[in-house]
């Protein structure tokens, strides 16, 4: 099963992969060159183009321990249609400063549609409900050999379908006259989706060991040292989890030597949300967002540059009904964390 791509928005990223065999899931964790070169290999084979993008974003979040939920808001600031050309644009489909392109429309009404959500320019991932449903679809053909795809897999992206509630609040624009977007997103049993999640970590982790030691005995460039990956199959012995959450304390982390973690430690720190922190304790390198006693969680990261007002005339012309005052979106983010917004 080939879902290569679910899980990603833009070409613009500069996150790491973990390569699963016809899984490719993407997750920004402790830094790691090797796995950032092989997303970027990965790139290559998908024709690019120019995106929706926008120009920053602030999450939100707060996690309801009586009812296992964690809600989640989403603003996404400056939205607008690159208007340099990508690979694979069409000569006569390049967006102006005025208008977007045919295909940039097309993925601004995929958004519109509902069940679409991204994060920091794909710092994370990408939520793709119809992605999930279809990649779930092929996969009930079952686990074939040298695949790493099979029931743990599957209950995650059932998971990410079933327990996971998204809804587009509309548009509004800021002080700068930006179009500007917002979506709330309500994960529920959040600490079944941790464990499932954590569970194909583990799997996937366990597949690729062969691989790293190879890379390790050849010297490839980047590559973990021996001692890092003894380290991490000794934690998958003992089913460690590489997703953790106590309160509103998120945190991904990962078994690396010191040393390795030293080699990796500068770059990633300028691809950070403002709000996460990179550390290293015990053998151990973590992501944190929050703490444990916040009532909500801010983060903040710019994206991307360019702004028009492209995506603001479509909206306008098209869809002038999403457009809202701020103060009401303002009003409806604040409903949902307070609970006057549930289910």
């Amino acid at each position: 099963m080939d879902v290569h791509g679910l899980l990603f928005h833009s070409f613009h990223v500069k996150e790491q992969q973990i390569t699963l065999p016809k899984l490719n899931i993407y997750v920004d964790l402790p830094p790691m060159n090797r796995l950032r070169s092989r997303f970027l290999v990965a790139c290559l084979l998908i024709p690019f183009s120019s995106c929706i993008e926008f120009e920053s974003q602030e999450l939100a979040y707060h996690y309801e321990k009586k009812d296992d939920t964690l809600l989640v808001t989403l603003k996404y600031e400056g939205i607008y249609g690159a208007t340099k050309a990508g690979f694979d644009d069409r000569s006569d489909d390049v967006a102006t400063v005025k208008q977007l392109s045919e295909q940039q429309v097309t993925q601004l009404e995929s958004v519109l549609s509902g069940g679409r959500a991204f994060f920091f320019n794909n710092w994370i991932s990408e939520y793709n409900r119809a992605g999930f449903a279809e990649a779930l679809q092929k996969g009930q053909g079952g686990e074939k050999e040298g695949e790493v795809f099979g029931n743990p897999e599957k209950k995650l992206l059932r998971a990410l379908l079933d327990d996971v509630k998204l809804e587009n609040i509309g548009f509004y624009l800021d002080e700068d006259k930006r179009l500007c977007g917002a979506q709330t997103m309500r994960i529920s049993h959040f600490t079944k989706f941790l464990r499932l999640a954590n569970e194909v970590f583990r799997r996937q982790f366990v597949a690729k060991l062969p691989e790293l030691r190879k890379e390790q005995a050849e010297a490839v460039k980047g590559s973990f040292s021996r001692e890092s990956i003894d380290l991490l199959e000794k934690a998958l012995e003992d089913d460690y989890d590489f997703l953790v959450h106590e309160g509103n304390l998120l945190r991904v982390q990962f078994p690396v030597t010191r040393l390795d973690y030293e080699r990796f430690e500068g770059k990633p720190l300028e691809d950070l949300p403002e709000g996460v922190r990179l550390d290293f304790r015990k053998g151990i390198a973590t992501l944190e967002m929050g703490r444990v006693a916040n009532d909500k969680v801010i983060l903040r990261k710019k994206c991307f540059t360019g702004y028009s007002s492209n995506a603001l005339n479509y909206i306008r012309a098209k869809h002038s009904k999403l457009l809202h005052q701020s103060k009401a979106v303002e009003g409806i983010s604040l409903q949902f964390f307070s609970g006057v917004l549930a289910d």
